[in-house]
């Protein structure tokens, strides 16, 4: 085996469970010797790697330990909560990396928005409490209607919007429910211009900005407003808001210190076409956004995640992809027992993939934050206008059947 492994890049993904399936199958593509690193021997990418050692993604001594005892050439996940074990381990072993701060600064809400006013971007008050109190203090100096989230977390799990001082108690208590630091932002309600929340994957080399996989949100308008439904590709927008919008995202690539790696990002615009960051996650985007982004323009963004882990550079790719798509989080209002979904013939044709998270006969939970999607809709238009009139009552034309 040793012999056999000398001249191959070996690469550690932290993790080995869904989200990191698809960068171990992009690393075997490529011939990249991988090895998995979880607290659990039953993850379903333990089964695909090369090697598996038995070591908590949040345990960076273990991780570093693991990592010299196998000679690896890079250290990588795609997974929020030990973006920044991968990064720490990489740095201490001169491995690929960002700079440990860069991640901790676009992991954390609050520092993020503090980069934002530091530069000159677009952002709203905000303030960061660690109890009841200090956010009733940040909360009467703002004006509501105001968001109430975690300050570190993932999947828009957390967060509330309220309209009076009332409202504010369980808004707290339900944002730190999903905290990682022990904080939550209270933050004034930024108007969105658009009628769909802006963002997806980009993919920066060298400091550069080599991809831009820019979508815009399908949301549940009427039972789910603050949740993201699923993503549409592409944004239609006039080509000169388009262009302000990228030169905004490599202005804040390059003051956040940012040198390579994917990010998700969530953006809006103001009245005045004002480009505001909710946030960028030093990531790929969740709920397939990368499967989507290749079907539409041909870029993969884990294959490109995990040679640039190993120390590739990635070079500029040329979006010539024309395709009308979307994909959507089928949900449901209420919990039960799944027993079918379904779609309805005007929507039918225009499905190219669904891939379930839910068997029939599982429990099925109601929609409160991403992770309780019944499954994942891929779908393929002949023209934006078609797309975009089927998603306006997208609701309508999926039914999730409970027993």
């Amino acid at each position: 085996m040793k012999d056999r492994t000398s001249k191959m890049k070996k690469l550690m993904i932290l993790g080995g469970g869904p989200n990191q399936v698809p960068l171990i199958k992009a690393a075997k593509r490529i011939g990249v010797y991988v090895i998995v690193c979880d607290y659990r021997e039953s993850a379903p990418g333990v089964a695909l790697a090369d090697d598996f050692r038995l070591v908590s993604i949040m345990d960076l001594e273990g991780v570093v330990r693991a990592a010299q005892e196998e000679q690896v050439d890079g250290v990588f996940t795609n997974s929020e909560p030990a973006m920044q074990v991968a990064t720490d381990a990489a740095n201490r072993l001169g491995l690929p990396a960002n700079d440990s701060s860069v991640i901790a600064l676009l992991s954390s809400k609050a520092e993020f928005r503090r980069l934002q006013k530091e530069n000159g971007f677009t952002a709203p008050a905000s303030g960061a409490a660690s109890d009841l109190e200090e956010a009733k203090k940040l909360a009467s100096c703002m004006s509501f209607p105001l968001i109430v989230k975690p300050a570190a977390s993932s999947g828009s799990r957390g967060v509330t919007k309220i309209n009076s001082m009332e409202e504010l108690d369980d808004a707290f208590s339900y944002a730190m429910r999903y905290t990682r630091n022990g904080l939550a932002i209270v933050e004034e309600f930024f108007v969105n211009r658009n009628a769909d929340l802006l963002g997806g994957d980009i993919f920066v080399s060298e400091g550069e900005v080599v991809f831009w996989g820019l979508l815009s949100d399908v949301r549940d308008k009427k039972y789910f407003p603050l949740l993201p439904g699923g993503k549409r590709y592409p944004i239609a927008l006039p080509e000169a808001q388009v262009d302000r919008i990228k030169e905004e995202t490599s202005r804040i690539v390059k003051a956040s210190g940012f040198r390579f790696g994917a990010l998700n990002l969530e953006i809006m615009l103001g009245a005045a076409g004002e480009v505001f960051f909710v946030e960028i996650n030093p990531r790929n985007g969740g709920n397939l956004i990368p499967e989507e982004l290749q079907v539409a323009t041909g870029f993969d963004l884990f294959d490109a995640s995990v040679r640039a882990a190993l120390g590739e550079k990635i070079p500029p790719f040329d979006d010539c992809g024309s395709c009308a798509s979307a994909n959507y989080l089928v949900h449901s209002r209420y919990g039960g027992k799944l027993n079918r979904v379904l779609f309805s013939a005007q929507l039918a044709p225009s499905v190219i993939a669904y891939v379930p998270d839910l068997r029939k006969g599982d429990p099925v939970e109601p929609f409160i934050n991403a992770d309780k999607r019944v499954g994942t809709v891929f779908l393929k238009f002949d023209s934006v206008q078609e797309r975009d009139e089927m998603l306006e009552e997208i609701e309508e034309h999926i039914l999730v059947e409970l027993e």
